[in-house]
């Protein structure tokens, strides 16, 4: 309408634009960014070269066996760019097997064999001995390593145990429970078994397990976080007989915005502090909270998609009214989500869910949970995806083909609505001081 704000929401691999009055806006939340992009090439042979408390890549890399992580297809990560920045400091390495970090998703996702293939094909064009493989939290191997202090058993990818050096790509950004995404979430639960992931999420339960809280964090009292502190104890207990050196990356809609390499903790002390900086942001509740997760990956499926909301939630006032944009291209999630997330959420029982113990918990209850308690807490929560229609009404949530049209009639009624806009919320943290 005239001298309404047009605002892009990333959906899937495109956008939708929605025109909102300027007056009713209270903000529009987005990742934050230098005002220009530096040059990859540039910032990465920086962060490999010059490292904190460790050696130069390829000093470290030198007559090692290396295992390499980088994160799974659901991540907007550049894996390729990076790795072809990562390989000539590799060439004195005298063996490279490449494991994707799937964690508990579904390892065999089309996407994530497309990322196996390009890997494999970036390595064959160097003389490195090589092997690229997609972890799987189901298969029947693993190495066993006792249990933490809080009882999560440790079992690890056997491909840890025939190396000498572990390399990690991450990302860092506000992680709803684990604190960030972070080196140590590669490997738990990035490359454990599904029971290791599944008792240490047990602490989702835990109001103390939140977004930038983590035991590495710089700031002494953002430290508690028991979720985080279980992680980490499992990263030493895995890693103990190996040496590290870990490459933390922030990034923009799949560009990078920020690296650093070497020491795990020190890496990820700065990335924290840097994404503090840029991901983390206060926010006045409003009438009216619209939230992309920032388009695919981001929204590539409900179980993706959900951190979303609890990242942004502090942004509506309770009883507010929720439109959440979300493609869901690949339903609601891996296989295995689908009794554990969607078919409690969809039960007749499904308010028995609020009063489960840690001691109950089996994986993924923590989604439907929390995602029942932010229906309880909205006057209306509309979803445009690809759902189906059924799909979304038995969860309690209201499909929604044209946005426009319902904010329209919504400032009809009432055109004092107070809106806010988040356009990137994967990647962001609010929090409200009311």
């Amino acid at each position: 309408m005239n001298g309404w704000q047009n605002i892009e929401l990333p959906y899937g691999s495109g956008a939708v634009t929605v025109s909102l009055p300027p007056q009713n806006i209270l903000w529009i939340f987005s990742q934050k960014a230098p005002a220009t992009f530096p040059e990859a090439a540039r910032l990465l042979q920086q962060a490999l070269d010059a490292p904190l408390g460790a050696l130069p890549l390829r000093q470290w890399a030198k007559k090692r066996r290396v295992l390499l992580l980088m994160a799974d297809a659901t991540r907007e990560v550049p894996n390729i760019l990076i790795l072809k920045e990562i390989l000539p400091h590799l060439q004195e390495a005298t063996f490279l097997q490449v494991l994707i970090t799937t964690g508990t998703h579904q390892w065999d996702a089309p996407d994530n064999l497309q990322l196996q293939r390009q890997v494999a094909q970036v390595l064959s064009e160097h003389s490195i001995p090589f092997d690229v493989a997609v972890h799987n939290c189901f298969q029947e191997d693993w190495v066993d390593l006792g249990h933490t202090r809080q009882g999560t058993p440790i079992r690890v990818n056997p491909l840890i145990s025939d190396v000498d050096g572990l390399l990690i790509l991450s990302d860092v950004k506000p992680h709803y429970f684990g604190g960030y995404s972070n080196v140590v979430k590669h490997v738990v639960p990035g490359i454990c078994a599904f029971q290791t992931a599944e008792r240490n999420h047990s602490w989702t339960l835990d109001a103390r397990s939140r977004a930038v809280y983590h035991p590495w964090h710089p700031d002494a009292s953002r430290r508690e976080n028991p979720l985080a502190a279980d992680m980490v104890e499992a990263f030493t207990m895995i890693t103990r007989n190996l040496s590290v050196w870990a490459l933390g990356v922030i990034t923009l809609h799949n560009r990078l915005l920020w690296a650093t390499g070497g020491d795990p903790q020190r890496v990820m002390g700065e990335a924290f502090r840097q994404a503090d900086e840029w991901m983390v942001a206060e926010a006045r509740p409003a009438d009216v909270l619209i939230v992309s997760p920032g388009g695919y990956p981001h929204d590539e499926s409900l179980y993706i998609s959900q951190r979303a909301l609890e990242l942004s939630r502090a942004a509506l006032k309770p009883g507010g009214r929720l439109l959440f944009l979300s493609e869901c291209r690949n339903g609601i999630g891996p296989p295995a989500s689908i009794p554990r997330f969607y078919e409690p959420l969809v039960s007749p029982r499904r308010q028995a869910l609020l009063n489960i113990s840690r001691q109950e918990y089996t994986m993924y209850i923590h989604k439907p949970i929390r995602l029942l308690r932010l229906i309880d807490d909205t006057q209306f929560f509309g979803m445009k995806s690809r759902l189906t229609p059924e799909t979304v009404n038995n969860m309690g949530i209201t499909p929604i083909e044209d946005v426009q049209s319902v904010l329209n009639k919504w400032l009809q009624e009432n055109p004092n609505l107070t809106i806010n806009v988040v356009t990137d919320g994967n990647k962001l943290a609010l929090f409200s001081r009311n």
